[in-house]
């Protein structure tokens, strides 16, 4: 699926991330919650302490990461966009990287919030080129350039088309509950994701 959405967003393939975690795992004494927040009220951490993150409640975390995690008894921090959980909805890069790849347009230009125009030869740097642009414009009303963006790119884009897409891509609450389970039951044991 990674194919049609942001390819910025998964930096490593299963193989790798195992292959890390066992490195991170030997030479790292990784921390959780727990011990932030310990560490936030005056308390001390473990020496090479680390700290294991994921953002924004993607599927692929629970699928691929979570049995990684459980094997090397690795802890791990789950951040998780509860909004676009409850709403199934998909992020605006993932947003961006679909209409901008399924495009036949040989350029994309943009009037909001101000005049952007890329050639779409080289997908992958037009993509690019406009995160970063959208990332420049702080005040920038995010759906109403997804809107024209879905326009210039001649691609359709539906609430219905979404919420397939968010099924497909983010965690559910299911999810969520079950990541949380396994803390449990690996803290019982003593040992902790």
């Amino acid at each position: 699926e990674g194919e049609l959405f942001d390819d910025g967003v998964i930096d490593t393939s299963v193989e790798e991330f195992e292959r890390h975690i066992s490195c991170v795992k030997k030479h790292f004494a990784v921390v959780g919650v727990d011990e932030l927040c310990a560490f936030a009220a005056g308390g001390a951490l473990p020496p090479n302490a680390v700290a294991i993150t994921f953002d924004d409640g993607y599927l692929d975390n629970y699928q691929h990461a979570l049995p990684i995690l459980q094997r090397h008894a690795c802890k791990a921090i789950f951040f998780v966009a509860t909004s676009f959980t409850c709403e199934r909805r998909l992020y605006w890069w993932d947003r961006v990287a679909y209409l901008m790849k399924e495009s036949t347009r040989a350029v994309v230009e943009l009037r909001y919030p101000s005049l952007f125009r890329v050639e779409l030869a080289d997908r992958s740097r037009a993509i690019l080129k406009l995160l970063r642009f959208i990332k420049a414009c702080p005040s920038l009303e995010v759906e109403r350039l997804l809107s024209e963006l879905s326009v210039a790119t001649g691609v359709c884009w539906s609430r219905e088309l979404e919420r397939e897409f968010a099924e497909r891509l983010l965690m559910t609450w299911d999810n969520v509950r079950a990541l949380r389970y396994a803390e449990s039951l690996a803290a019982e044991g003593g040992k902790r994701l």
